[in-house]
Parts: structure tokens; C-alpha cells; sequence
């Protein structure tokens, strides 16, 4: 059986945690500071605070997951402690995704059924990402490269089904 292993990055998403709390005492002793003319800005430090935090919160729920394959079936466990256990028949193919950041390019790669993305596992999160992938490629059918955009990336936090417009080949 084989089974995920995180990098060192993973820990950078829980600082929107910790500042949460500093924001939050900031934003307090602001507003009682100088109630008058300061309604602008505590609304701007309102969404600088929550943002990030439901950012990470997404990034976190759907892509920090400990994932283990092996007899046919592929076992899900996110950070949150839910588990989930699919057979590997049930998935469609497999796509990637190619996003470029100030410190390289990282793949991701989706596990599709029925059109939408279930298993996300990440390049940059996931320390022996080539090998999962190589497993996943033995059992699952590549679907293709998806075209990377920030804005149908940043609506799949609200949606759980993938967009069919996004699914364009290269």
C-alpha cells in the first residue's frame, strides 16, 4: 500500500490561523480607539482578516489529506479526521493541473467522477507526489491537462462540482 507524504510547506497555511485572533484584537482596540470616521477601514480589516483565514480554511479541507492506495481502492483521510474510502472503478480518468508561483511550477492532480474533482493531490503539499501519481496512472485513464485559472480555481471553493468549461485540453 501506498501512502502520502507531506512537505514542510503544509505548516505555512495554519498562519492565517494563528493571526486570526491578532487581527481580531487589533480590529477590537481600533474600533474602540476612534469610533468616528473609521468605518471604512474596519470594514477593510474585516475582509483582510476573514479571507485569508477561510482561504486556508478551503485550502486545508480539500487538499491537506493523507492518501493511501493500494487492493483497489483509494482511502482519503483529510486533516479534519474525515475518512473516506472509494474503490478505484468508480473514477472516470485522472486531469492535471500546472500553476505557476513565485517559486516554480506545481502540479496538482484531480481524481474525477461523474465530472467532479474528489481526490486532489498536490505537488507542492505531497513529498512523493511522482510516485502517487505513477500508481494512480496504472489504474485510472489520464483525462488531460486543465487549463489553470485563479478564478474557476477560487469558485471551486465554493462548489464541489468541477466546471465543465475548465475542463479544456492542451
Amino acid at each position: 500500500m501506498l501512502e502520502s507524504k507531506f512537505t514542510n510547506k503544509i505548516y505555512f497555511l495554519f498562519i492565517p490561523l494563528v493571526l486570526f485572533p491578532i487581527n481580531t484584537f487589533v480590529l477590537i482596540w481600533a474600533a474602540t480607539q476612534n469610533p468616528d470616521g473609521l468605518d471604512w477601514l474596519l470594514i477593510l480589516m474585516a475582509i483582510g482578516m476573514w479571507l485569508p483565514l477561510f482561504l486556508a480554511y478551503q485550502v486545508i479541507k480539500n487538499q491537506i489529506a493523507q492518501i493511501s492506495i493500494g487492493n483497489g481502492h483509494i482511502r482519503r483521510k483529510t486533516f479534519f479526521a474525515n475518512e473516506e474510502d472509494f474503490r478505484i472503478a468508480e473514477f472516470q480518468c485522472f486531469r492535471t493541473i500546472k500553476i505557476r508561483t513565485k517559486h516554480g511550477l506545481f502540479e496538482h492532480l484531480h481524481i474525477i467522477r461523474n465530472g467532479k474533482r474528489i481526490i486532489t493531490i498536490s505537488e507542492s503539499m505531497h513529498a512523493n507526489y511522482s510516485q502517487l501519481k505513477q500508481e494512480i496512472a496504472k489504474h485510472l485513464e489520464y483525462g488531460g491537462e486543465i487549463k489553470f485559472s485563479l478564478f474557476k480555481e477560487i469558485r471551486e471553493f465554493f462548489r464541489k462540482e468541477e466546471p465543465q468549461s475548465s475542463l479544456r485540453m492542451k
